[in-house]
């Protein structure tokens, strides 16, 4: 790896993955491939090799997918030290990610897309996101709730897409929803999995997001009886209304 990075100066993106190769083979060529601007670690077999930080000073990194990996915190001064940085993506990698995406969010203005599924990060991490938030993925986190998305959403009002995957939990619902749609009247997409809204926080959505223009619904039961949730949809039959693994009755539709 540092041959790749000694003989590929010019190099921009990186993806690894299902490699027996740890942080320091990574760290070979971020630090001699200064214009590296997208990375992909996946799936690492030496990835718990020590505790080596990734990237110093200046980095031109725009964009960084972390997925199923032991030391994946050892990247962010990679990240940290890149004004460029737009998208941040961690799925199921072990580990608290508090700290790290505390400190990304602050330093990082230009932080517009986050994808966090199935870690450990808490609502301190959460609400240590940026001001500059455009799209949110929050998939099966279990200690996310309803208070850190809604200092989240006080703090992130230019928020366009939120995909939200509660994992059956209820720790986000109702309280959580109205408060997104409060401060985030820009939104343009919302995708609710394993989350359970009602009358009230769908209305308040209808009425304060105007800009809505795909709503999904995954695994709500529907039926004729629903009169409140169909009065709430019923104000929003102009943007793409997605109902997924939703048991759900004609006579719903119909109505």
């Amino acid at each position: 790896m540092a041959a790749v990075g000694e003989n590929c100066k010019a190099l921009k993106k990186l993806s690894c993955a299902l490699c027996v190769l740890g942080i320091k083979g990574i760290n070979a060529v971020v630090s001699r491939c200064h214009g590296l601007e997208e990375l992909s670690v996946k799936r690492l077999c030496g990835t718990h090799d020590g505790e080596e930080a990734v990237g110093s000073g200046t980095t031109l990194v725009t964009s960084v997918c972390l997925k199923e990996i032991v030391n994946g915190q050892s990247l962010a001064p990679l990240m940290i030290g890149s004004k460029r940085f737009r998208s941040l993506k961690v799925i199921g990698c072990l580990g608290d990610w508090d700290d790290t995406l505390e400190k990304i969010g602050n330093l990082h203005a230009a932080l517009v897309d986050v994808h966090l599924e199935k870690i450990q990060v808490s609502n301190v991490g959460l609400v240590g996101l940026c001001l500059s938030l455009d799209t949110l993925h929050i998939v099966k986190i279990v200690e996310c709730s309803n208070v850190g998305l809604n200092l989240l959403a006080e703090n992130c009002r230019m928020l366009k897409k939120f995909h939200g995957d509660g994992w059956r939990t209820n720790r986000i619902g109702n309280d959580g929803l109205i408060s997104v749609a409060k401060h985030c009247i820009n939104l343009q997409e919302l995708t609710l999995i394993g989350i359970y809204p009602t009358s009230s926080s769908l209305e308040a959505i209808a009425s304060k997001c105007k800009a809505l223009e795909r709503l999904a619904l995954c695994g709500l039961m529907l039926h004729s009886r629903s009169f409140a949730l169909r009065g709430a949809i019923y104000p929003m039959w102009g943007l793409k209304l997605l109902l997924m693994v939703a048991p759900i009755s004609l006579s719903f539709l119909s109505s």
